[in-house]
């Protein structure tokens, strides 16, 4: 009696060691998924950014960069 006992428990404890694995690496896996579309959404917001910058107007940056700066003292 006892060792049917101690299989049934056995069986229901190492289901629940499954079934917490299984959902630490489902939680691992959306976090991946999350942070992947995270960084890819940065680095197109990067880009957007930078082209409209290069588009705005290219000469004003070449004028700005062209007029000497006074010294700061």
């Amino acid at each position: 009696m006892n060792v049917i006992h101690t299989m049934h428990l056995r069986r229901h404890l190492s289901a629940g060691v499954v079934d917490l694995t299984y959902i630490l690496i489902s939680i691992s896996v959306v976090a991946m998924i999350v942070m992947a579309l995270v960084y890819v959404a940065r680095r197109v917001e990067g880009a957007n950014y930078l082209h409209r910058q290069r588009n705005e107007s290219t000469a004003d940056t070449v004028i700005a960069l062209a007029t000497p700066k006074s010294p700061d003292w």
